[in-house]
């Protein structure tokens, strides 16, 4: 095919539509191509072919095709015919004119001209005349080998039209099996037609019936070609529409999120509904699945605890770890890995705590470690050097909670540790000074919370006057936070004071049932800009004067911080007009 001249009728930057006379037209144009430009219809924002145009180039134009189909004149929102006629730009598709003089019923001559006017004894005699009828009739095929050939011509009639409507809905299993029983029935054909020896114009006929089927089978082919090149062009005309309507899209696209719905939803999901929405489809489970096995608590039920096979499989996603029981957990949990594991709430067992060890020594993405101690009765069967040497070897560690584990004789330094708890439930195993001594190994602490549940047996003085030299001496630069229970130090007011003045910046301050008092409230007034949580209950010297004072210059106290002082000032003063009365 030559390249199809160009017809520029549109303004520049259009793009052009390729036309072509339809071959069911009877007339000398060829198929070779025509293309006309197109106009950017601002009220539809698309490109349009006018009707006019068409008409300079096509003189008897009656309508324009698209494969089988009329395409249709453009219509407004109440179907009415825009004015000038147009028809709609279509990309990459030649559209078929056909013109007045075009001949319906040639068309329907085509599809099926064997079995349209197939009677060759009527044709026979025509073709050679009077004085050969008699010695062809010898060469007629008999009535019943006749009855028989143009029933198997009626069957691949009708299985050739099977083939083609399997092929354009897509069916190619039928389509295939149709064709096996077509190819059958062509060999019965040939058959016959050799044994009887028919004559020579019905074989022509029979040839030609089997090529214009082929042909036919080309054509529909062609047509699901041409329909698949318009959902495509479909396609680019709606992303141009988009882009066109950039504003709309993007607000709608905005509204109909449907990521940002399910990640509301879930939030209110607990694990059960959590495990049953994961079913409903692949969005769901792709987005739920990270916050389910976000957090595992192994269990020595092995109805609530998680298969090792179910936690080999989605350990990439687990970050945080509980063993409660560590006694009846099997010891091929501790053989898994964790790449990604950052918190790990641990229970050192009172035996076989060395594949524990060697565990968190393999977890080295860890940044907060909780331990306690399951003997309360007795100091742990098992040299604990060890273990402080494995959390001190933990690179990203940042956070240690220990609750009834001795600290004494450590040898090692936490260098990366910010924040630390100390917590003792039972009776302490340590004095204050392997504590301090304990605590004189993280230098890097911002944080340090110390405290008991019962009451201690150690002189107080001694322990605070200790604890003040070492801050005084700057063991830790960049403490900040500080959180005292109010049995493991006898801080005095000056104390505090002393503490206060040496921290460079402070944001927690919680000294309950201290004698926190003027010296320590005007230490404090250095603080008042980085302070966001403080508590003073308990603490007798505190005036309704001091908690107003800190409610109006502390910006950044919490919300919870500054309801706690607002009710302590209330208290305060109620508890002062009674005394009055």
């Amino acid at each position: 095919m030559t390249k199809p001249a160009r017809v520029e009728v549109s303004s520049e930057n259009c793009p052009s539509q390729a036309f072509r006379t339809s071959p069911s037209s009877n007339t000398s144009s060829t198929l070779s191509g025509t293309w006309i430009g197109t106009h950017y219809d601002r009220t539809t924002t698309r490109y349009v072919i006018f009707w006019e145009d068409i008409q300079r180039v096509f003189k008897n134009v009656r309508h324009i095709m698209q494969g089988k189909s009329i395409v249709p004149f453009m219509t407004d929102s109440n179907f009415q015919e825009l004015t000038p006629p147009r028809i709609l730009y279509r990309r990459r598709v030649v559209l078929d004119v056909v013109l007045k003089d075009t001949d319906n019923g040639s068309m329907s001559k085509r599809q099926d001209p064997v079995l349209h006017s197939t009677n060759a004894q009527q044709d026979l005699p025509k073709a050679n005349g009077n004085g050969k009828a008699n010695s062809m009739d010898k060469g007629h095929l008999a009535p019943d080998v006749k009855d028989d050939l143009q029933s198997t011509l009626r069957s691949y009639n009708q299985l050739f039209r099977s083939f083609c409507d399997t092929m354009m809905s897509d069916n190619l299993t039928q389509a295939k099996t149709t064709m096996e029983t077509m190819r059958r029935d062509l060999t019965t054909i040939q058959t016959t037609l050799t044994k009887t020896q028919p004559p020579q114009e019905l074989v022509l006929k029979a040839q030609r019936h089997i090529l214009e089927n082929q042909q036919n089978l080309l054509e529909h082919l062609s047509a699901v070609q041409g329909l698949l090149r318009t959902v495509v062009d479909r396609t680019y005309e709606l992303m141009e529409d988009l882009s066109h309507n950039s504003n709309i899209t993007q607000s709608a696209a905005l509204a109909m999120n449907s990521l940002e719905i399910r990640s509301h939803v879930i939030q209110f999901l607990d694990l059960k509904d959590l495990v049953r929405c994961m079913r409903l489809n692949k969005a769901w489970h792709k987005l739920i699945v990270p916050r389910v096995w976000k957090s595992v608590r192994l269990s020595s039920n092995p109805h609530c605890c998680p298969s090792r096979e179910a936690i080999r499989c989605h350990n990439h996603l687990i970050k945080s770890l509980e063993i409660p029981y560590p006694d009846e957990i099997a010891v091929e949990y501790y053989a898994l890995s964790f790449p990604k594991l950052q918190k790990l709430n641990l229970t050192l067992p009172r035996q076989g705590v060395g594949s524990m060890i060697d565990a968190i020594y393999c977890w080295t993405h860890l940044r907060e470690l909780n331990m306690r101690c399951a003997n309360t009765e007795a100091s742990l069967g098992f040299d604990i050097s060890r273990l402080w040497r494995t959390v001190a070897s933990l690179p990203n560690l940042r956070t240690l909670r220990l609750r009834d584990i001795e600290v004494c004789n450590i040898a090692v330094t936490f260098s990366s540790l910010r924040a630390l708890k100390l917590q003792y439930t039972f009776s302490c195993p340590d004095t204050p000074s392997q504590q301090q001594a304990f605590l004189s190994h993280c230098p890097s602490l911002m944080f340090l919370e110390w405290s008991a549940a019962h009451t201690v047996h150690w002189d107080q003085t001694i322990a605070a006057k200790d604890f003040v030299r070492r801050v005084t001496a700057r063991t830790w630069p960049i403490l900040e936070g500080l959180s005292l229970g109010w049995n493991v130090l006898g801080l005095s007011d000056a104390d505090i004071a002393s503490i206060l003045t040496v921290m460079a910046r402070v944001s927690v301050l919680k000294v309950p049932h201290s004698d926190f008092g003027p010296l320590s409230f005007q230490g404090l007034r250095a603080h008042f800009s980085t302070l966001k949580e403080l508590d003073l209950s308990g603490c007798f010297d505190v005036t309704q004067a001091m908690l107003l004072e800190i409610l109006d210059l502390c910006p950044r106290l919490f919300k919870s911080c500054r309801e706690r002082l607002v009710l302590g000032a209330a208290d305060i003063s109620a508890s002062r007009c009674s005394s009055t009365q």
